[in-house]
């Protein structure tokens, strides 16, 4: 899947910290998912005593399952970075609205 919308983050909404802190969660989830699917893959002795290309189908399978958990993976980097950048740029904002002279302060 691709991440065409991400969180936007603003003062009323959920903090930058909270979802990037909630995003690493899965993060993390996810790669423990990807790292348990990979030492459970298909291995011939439980499968040989199956008819025909059994164990071709049961690897693809699996495979494929894994490929999904890296998707995944793939589009919680993209929402955590979305939120990274934004949080950046908020700062960066601020820093310029002090940093910037004063009207009307006799300067």
């Amino acid at each position: 899947m691709t991440v065409t919308v991400t969180p936007r983050v603003h003062s009323n909404g959920t903090s930058a910290l909270d979802l990037q802190e909630g995003y690493m969660r899965v993060h993390e989830v996810v790669e423990d998912a990807i790292r348990a699917m990979r030492q459970i893959a298909p291995h011939g002795r439980d499968y040989y005593v199956q008819p025909g290309d059994a164990l071709h189908r049961a690897r693809e399978e699996h495979r494929v399952r894994v490929d999904r958990l890296l998707e995944l993976k793939a589009d919680i980097e993209t929402l955590a970075e979305s939120v990274v950048k934004q949080e950046a740029q908020r700062e960066a904002s601020r820093a310029l609205a002090r940093a910037a002279p004063r009207r009307g302060m006799g300067v």
